[in-house]
């Protein structure tokens, strides 16, 4: 976070899909940004949706949020839509987090 091109990620992963969550990966992460939408100006990256503030000549903010779904259960893997191609990408933020540690 000492650079100005810092972001920080902000994780929104639910439940793994059931027959009472029926919702794809690309629902899941369209709703997001729809929601997201009411209160800011949104840009769409590879897995994340980007937060930017609405008011004109202020400053961006450097938020990213992640919607996903978990594998199993609420903790450990997750998938992430991509919307490069419309497919999905398997993630572990226990992984990512043990790995800045021991850094």
């Amino acid at each position: 976070m000492i650079r100005d091109s810092y972001d920080l990620d902000i994780i929104c992963h639910f439940p793994r899909e059931s027959d009472e969550n029926p919702e794809t990966l690309k629902d899941i992460y369209y709703v997001v940004k729809e929601v997201l939408e009411s209160d800011y100006d949104v840009e769409e990256k590879t897995s994340a949706i980007r937060i930017k503030n609405k008011i004109a000549g202020t400053s961006d903010y450097h938020i990213d949020v992640v919607p996903g779904r978990y594998m199993d259960g609420d903790e450990g893997d997750v998938f992430l839509y991509k919307t490069l191609d419309g497919n999905r990408i398997q993630t572990n933020i226990d992984t990512h987090v043990d790995h800045i540690k021991n850094s």
